[in-house]
């Protein structure tokens, strides 16, 4: 799309000399410091989105996973229990993040 408008100004730029541009790829693209700039805070905010979703996963797969090894173990908490050991283990699990 670009490439085809910038082709045509070319192209009506070179009319003149007879030269006829057949195609026109961009190569490279530069931004502006102050684009450049704001699509780096966007790529970076999403990393770090994608970070924190990666621990949330990981956390509730820790608790999961030791619940049921505590139910296998024949370990059996109550519902106040188990919940005051969810929020330990996802409050540990989560706090060690930098």
């Amino acid at each position: 799309m670009i490439s085809g408008s910038l082709r045509s100004v070319l192209q009506d730029k070179c009319d003149l000399a007879g030269v006829r541009i057949e195609r026109m790829d961009l190569i490279d693209i530069c931004y502006t410091p102050a684009i450049a700039q704001s699509l780096l805070q966007i790529q970076q905010a999403q990393s770090k989105v994608d970070a924190r979703q990666l621990i949330v996963h990981g956390a509730c797969s820790i608790v999961t996973d030791s619940l049921e090894a505590l139910a296998r173990k024949g370990i059996d908490l109550d519902p106040q229990h188990q919940a005051n050991l969810v929020k330990k283990l996802l409050v540990i699990t989560g706090s060690h993040q930098r």
